[in-house]
């Protein structure tokens, strides 16, 4: 009896180890699992680790390359656009303002500096230029929490072609405070200019959008031969 006891204590003891053994193989599987799961879902909708648990936050807004506002773009994927007023002013061209515009270096311009968002959450911070001589009439009609293009084109003027440009950066302090993230979170900038069917400028527009919660498109065809 006394040897039958020691078999079973150290059947018991030898259980224990292996069982703390598997303990690390365990959790190296659920990780691997985790990220697995976290890398099928980034376009689907992200999984991210806090604390404990997990929080599933919603999929990336992808915006497309067009000549369609961001009103139309958040509407079309579904999303509920929206703006934060942080300025509305006429302020003095400087020399890229002014390229852009063809005006006069120092000549007063409209600008709109606005926080974008979709369904309440801020995406995006969106700076625009114009031309004061053709669009003062908008400060008395326009409503800056809606759609700039469609104020533009109650005017009369319909926009026929842009230039963009597209960068990764960082987000100034002031910027990231707007935005409500860190100033170490990736962003995507954007440049644009204009014009109307008669290649007058109509705009110049700087856009920052959060990288983690924004993705752009474009549509690419073949160039007529």
């Amino acid at each position: 009896m006394p040897a039958t006891a020691a078999i079973r204590r150290a059947d018991r003891r030898q259980h224990s180890r292996q069982h703390l053994a598997d303990i690390p193989l365990a959790r190296a599987r659920s990780d691997a699992v985790s990220a697995d799961r976290g890398r099928r879902g980034s376009g689907e909708g992200r999984i991210r680790r806090q604390g404990r648990g997990t929080v599933i936050s919603r999929p990336k807004l992808t915006q497309p390359l067009s000549l369609h506002s961001y009103t139309e773009g958040a509407i079309s994927l579904g999303r509920t656009p929206g703006r934060i007023l942080v300025a509305w002013e006429d302020v003095a061209a400087d020399a890229a303002t002014a390229t852009d515009l063809e005006v006069e270096l120092g000549t007063e311009v409209m600008h709109l500096e606005r926080v974008l968002l979709a369904d309440g959450e801020r995406v995006g911070l969106e700076s625009t230029y114009l031309p004061l001589h053709r669009f003062a009439a908008l400060r008395g009609s326009y409503d800056p929490t809606t759609s700039l293009y469609a104020a533009i084109r109650a005017t009369g003027v319909e926009l026929a072609g842009a230039r963009e440009r597209i960068e990764t950066v960082l987000a100034a302090p002031r910027e990231a405070g707007l935005l409500e993230c860190t100033t170490a979170l990736p962003m995507l900038l954007l440049h644009r200019r204009s014009v109307d069917a008669d290649g007058a400028p109509v705009e110049r527009v700087r856009s920052l959008y959060r990288g983690d919660r924004i993705a752009v498109e474009a549509r690419l065809s073949p160039e007529p031969a």
